[in-house]
């Protein structure tokens, strides 16, 4: 009984890899827009704390990061229904919260990430149709300036939170492209990270551990306040994009 599972095993990895030869190869390389909404839990929890602490000094309302843009670059190949592919990404997002004083703090917020995938689809040579899951692993940034009110902005130590913050980021994404000619439309959730690995966004160069989540206990307390209570790499949301591809088939 061992011996017959053992061919039948070894029969059915034969064929696979005989249809996997005989397989129709193809691909695409793209460049595009990438834009969509931010959803960063512990930076809202910043947010929030931040607003409540200076809540008779502020002038404007401080909602976090919602939207932002950037650009992504995307290569895949195909081996009949089967997907392979690498892509780079760069999204930008920024906010800002004015006082009474005249003062603004700025967060610019930056994500840069590289993304292996699989999936299935189907390669033509006029278009495509895809759907890939990703690991995706990067940089998640934070420069956060303050600028006072004759315009001088401020990226040294004397303003608290000044600083550019950042972290490794590994997570996880889907995506479903397609496209038609020279023209491709993708959507993509960046979700996710992997367990253990996520240190919060911290500046070396200020030796500061990051941005506080809760913001009145760090002021009151900043020698005791747990490093785990800090603004993680955590820049999740949708992400859309559209540019222009190049496809590749020997259909």
């Amino acid at each position: 009984m061992i011996r017959f599972k053992h061919i039948a095993i070894s029969l059915c990895l034969v064929f696979c890899a005989v249809q996997s030869a005989k397989s129709q190869i193809g691909g695409g390389i793209s460049a595009g827009y990438r834009g969509g909404i931010v959803n960063w839990k512990s930076f809202d929890q910043f947010q929030q704390s931040y607003s409540e602490f200076y809540k008779n000094s502020i002038k404007n309302d401080f909602t976090g990061f919602k939207i932002g843009n950037g650009f992504a670059v995307n290569g895949d190949l195909t081996f009949g229904a089967f997907v392979l592919g690498i892509r780079y990404s760069r999204y930008n997002s920024k906010n800002k919260v004015s006082f009474n004083s005249g003062g603004t703090r700025h967060f610019n917020a930056r994500q840069s990430l590289l993304a292996t995938a699989m999936g299935f689809g189907y390669q033509g040579e006029n278009g495509h149709i895809q759907g890939t899951m990703a690991l995706v692993i990067g940089n998640e940034r934070i420069n956060s300036i303050y600028e006072y009110s004759d315009g001088t902005n401020s990226f040294g130590s004397e303003r608290g939170l000044n600083g550019v913050y950042d972290a490794i980021r590994m997570g996880w994404s889907g995506r479903i492209e397609v496209s038609y000619t020279y023209f491709y439309i993708a959507g993509e959730y960046v979700f996710g990270k992997i367990a253990g690995i996520g240190a919060p966004l911290d500046d070396l160069f200020m030796e500061s551990n990051g941005l506080p989540t809760s913001y009145d206990r760090w002021v009151n307390d900043p020698l005791s306040y747990g490093v785990e209570e800090f603004v993680l790499p955590d820049m999740n949301g949708l992400r859309v994009e559209f540019g222009l591809r190049i496809n590749f088939s020997d259909r």
